[in-house]
């Protein structure tokens, strides 16, 4: 991250790469480096808010499929 934080830093908004201006430019792209950079920060803890938030939306099958992919990250 330490060369894209410097061309943040050290260049104004028309001479930084696009790249720099797309990850700074919103939070979501921001996030998504981090992620791709560093991993998932707290596995547990997102698992946990993606199992809060299942619902059975298909079949059974399709619900209990789902149901174990989500859980196979928590150990």
């Amino acid at each position: 991250m330490e060369p894209l934080l410097r061309d943040f830093f050290e260049h104004d908004n028309n001479d930084q790469n696009p790249l720099i201006k797309r990850i700074f430019g919103s939070y979501e792209d921001f996030e998504t480096k981090l992620k791709t950079v560093f991993g998932e920060i707290n596995k547990k803890r997102t698992t946990e808010k993606q199992l809060a938030k299942f619902k059975q939306t298909g079949s059974a099958l399709h619900y209990t499929a789902q149901f174990r992919q989500i859980i196979l990250q928590l150990h």
